[in-house]
């Protein structure tokens, strides 16, 4: 089994504006609409982490040809990867409701794209990604309006808690992808 620690630093991509000015635009006015459920967690309730996760905010974005075909395309060309959409969706996370360390994938072809959804940032607000490190140390990626994250789904990782300072939604839409 390949230790998810050790494919991190060779294989995480971050990259800045990746969308367009108009896509993002409409990215944001997407998620501006009433779609939102709470209480999403990043385990399944039949497992022994459930019971430790924080609940956070969640939009289901699989129908959306927008994000599940446009936008999967865009990323696929910028990335020059070819992959399979298992999932897309927002997440959404308030001051106290911190992420919990999890993983996305359990197999070495998993990939996670990640964008930051929000149309501001500061850094002290918080709210960026954090993960493991081949030596067991934390990475933290900044919270950036419009930047992605390209990594191993096998890579531990959790959303970065956002400070007191913060009194909105942070929010990142994930694609969950496979390697063709």
């Amino acid at each position: 089994m390949v230790d998810p620690k050790q494919v991190l630093d060779s294989q995480l991509t971050s990259y800045d504006h990746f969308f367009d000015r108009d896509d993002f635009i409409q990215i944001l006015n997407k998620l501006a609409t009433p779609i939102w459920q709470f209480g999403h967690t990043s385990y399944p309730p039949n497992s022994k982490e459930y019971q430790v996760c924080s609940k956070f905010w969640k939009a289901e974005l699989d129908d959306d040809i927008f994000f599940s075909e446009h936008l999967l395309n865009k990323i696929q060309e910028k990335t020059k990867q070819s992959f399979s959409l298992i999932h897309v969706y927002a997440n959404g996370h308030t001051h106290g409701l911190d992420g919990t360390f999890h993983q996305d994938d359990y197999e070495t072809d998993g990939r996670t794209f990640l964008l930051y959804a929000n149309p501001e940032w500061r850094n002290e607000w918080g709210g960026g990604t954090q993960f493991y490190t081949d030596n067991g140390e934390l990475r933290h990626i900044l919270f950036s309006p419009n930047r992605a994250i390209l990594f191993p789904g096998i890579v531990y990782h959790s959303a970065a808690p956002t400070t007191k300072l913060f009194n909105d939604l942070r929010v990142t839409v994930a694609w969950k992808l496979k390697l063709k």
